[in-house]
């Protein structure tokens, strides 16, 4: 009863921040968890990769609400589609982004471009960060390692999101591609191949 109005809201606000981070955490543990023991057979459904480029963002953006104008989206085609889990995706992508927000400077540009063509569709994330030194480029996939070079207490997280995202794309019979420059940004590249709802 002693707090302003505005107070209590910034409370609330920074509480449910925290709590989705949280959220965010233990399904990445969980993730692990199921890829370790074997991970099991993906949903296949279509999914618009405009919504769920769309639904990442607009998670992320309410969690980390400093950094709501550092992403940019550029949807190439007027749907573009695959078939995948869309659970999945959604846990790859949301990765790939919050990664890169989480190793570039407030007012640094994140740049998420989809793209497709009769072959494969094309996730891209890409930042204006520290970058990845050339000695960890090997091993950014591995459990337990963080890409950047940050002090481990600046940057929170087990060190899971892109081991998790290897996995899943390669669940979906897919490839992950990282170009890096150490001090210059990195771009990550997912390629999803076109596949029918039976395979």
């Amino acid at each position: 009863d002693r707090m302003t109005p505005e107070q209590h809201t910034s409370f609330m606000e920074m509480i449910e921040r925290q709590g989705t981070r949280l959220l965010r955490l233990v399904e990445d543990v969980l993730t692990t968890s199921r890829i370790e023991s074997g991970l099991p057979r993906l949903s296949r459904e279509l999914v618009d990769l405009r919504k769920l480029v769309d639904s990442v963002v607009e998670d992320l953006v309410h969690s980390m609400e400093d950094r709501r104008h550092d992403i940019t989206v550029v949807v190439e085609q007027e749907q573009p589609q695959v078939w995948g889990d869309p659970t999945a995706l959604h846990q790859v992508l949301s990765n790939l982004v919050e990664n890169a927000l989480k190793y570039s400077s407030r007012g640094d540009r994140v740049r998420v471009v989809v793209s497709e063509d009769s072959r494969q569709a094309v996730l891209e994330v890409s930042d204006e960060g520290q970058g990845i030194a050339p000695d960890r480029l090997t091993t950014i996939f591995d459990r337990f390692r963080q890409a950047g070079s940050l002090p481990s207490s600046s940057v929170s997280g087990f060190g899971l999101g892109l081991y998790i995202v290897k996995n899943l794309v390669e669940a979906h019979r897919g490839e992950i591609e990282v170009d890096s420059e150490h001090g210059s940004g990195s771009t990550f590249r997912v390629l999803l191949p076109k596949r029918s709802e039976a395979r």
